[in-house]
């Protein structure tokens, strides 16, 4: 009996030490996370630097806008070809970057100053032409596709600088007769 008394007094003790260093060392947890969390002016100043040229190396509005017309444009030749497939990937592609660049900057002032919200003209694109379009690339309906004549009616100035000069004019006419 003097033995199992020993024996439990024994576990009780390693026990007690047990809980007082778990404890202990939860302490020092919290002290150290509470430490952490007040930085010093320093350490502040450091990060918001650090965050400025984060931000300077991200993407502006006008690099998905970009992006946007390059898929655009594809999409149109894209179904040119009838190749539906690669038709419905510009599709997605351009919807996708439409949506990167109001995330980027989701409100723009006019010359006046007044606010646009540039998330409502997504909306209203997105439920009106941008659907249309998705519609026609899944029916495959090239008549509809083709009437938007993007890429031509918008780029046309662009062959009359450099060495695309005609270029566009003649590949424009080599679609109007195949099509």
């Amino acid at each position: 009996m003097n033995h199992s008394r020993m024996c439990t007094t024994g576990l009780l003790a390693l026990g007690v030490i047990i809980g007082i260093a778990a404890q202990t060392w939860l302490l020092s947890l919290q002290r150290s996370a509470l430490a952490q969390s007040t930085k010093p002016a320093s350490d502040l100043q450091s990060q918001a630097a650090e965050l400025e040229t984060i931000q300077g190396k991200l993407p502006d509005q006008s690099h998905a806008m970009q992006d946007v017309g390059y898929h655009f444009s594809n999409l149109w030749f894209a179904a040119q070809h009838k190749n539906w497939s690669l038709a419905n990937f510009y599709w997605s592609e351009t919807r996708s970057h439409l949506r990167w660049a109001v995330r980027i900057i989701p409100k723009r002032k006019d010359s006046a100053g007044r606010e646009i919200d540039l998330q409502g003209i997504l909306q209203a694109l997105e439920n009106g032409p941008i659907q249309q379009l998705q519609d026609s690339v899944e029916a495959k309906d090239l008549v509809t596709v083709h009437g938007l004549k993007l890429p031509m009616r918008h780029f046309r100035g662009f062959g009359t600088v450099g060495p695309w000069t005609g270029r566009i004019d003649a590949f424009e006419r080599k679609i109007a007769r195949s099509w």
